[in-house]
């Protein structure tokens, strides 16, 4: 959850501040101590871990189907280069 909300663009220009007259951003031991993190009630979190859960779990789905579409299209291009498609 602290890394989702960390991500979140107006926690980073609350926390990463322009006025401190260097190019880049920098954030100090006060300004994290400053930061107030809204902690929301528990089912709250428990139904955003698993929506992450799931998210994650279709990443991985996905990412082991293009792997095998690679795997295939590359045995496709060594067979069509041998002659054996046609």
């Amino acid at each position: 959850y602290l890394t989702f909300l960390l991500r979140n663009k107006g926690i980073k220009q609350n926390l990463v501040k322009v006025d401190r007259g260097v190019r880049q951003a920098n954030i100090s031991n006060s300004d994290i101590k400053k930061l107030e993190v809204p902690i929301p009630p528990i089912q709250l979190q428990n139904q955003f871990a698993e929506k992450v859960k799931l998210i994650e779990t279709k990443k991985q789905l996905m990412k082991n189907s293009l792997n095998l579409l690679e795997d295939n299209y590359k045995s496709l291009m060594q067979r069509a280069f041998k002659g054996e498609l046609f």
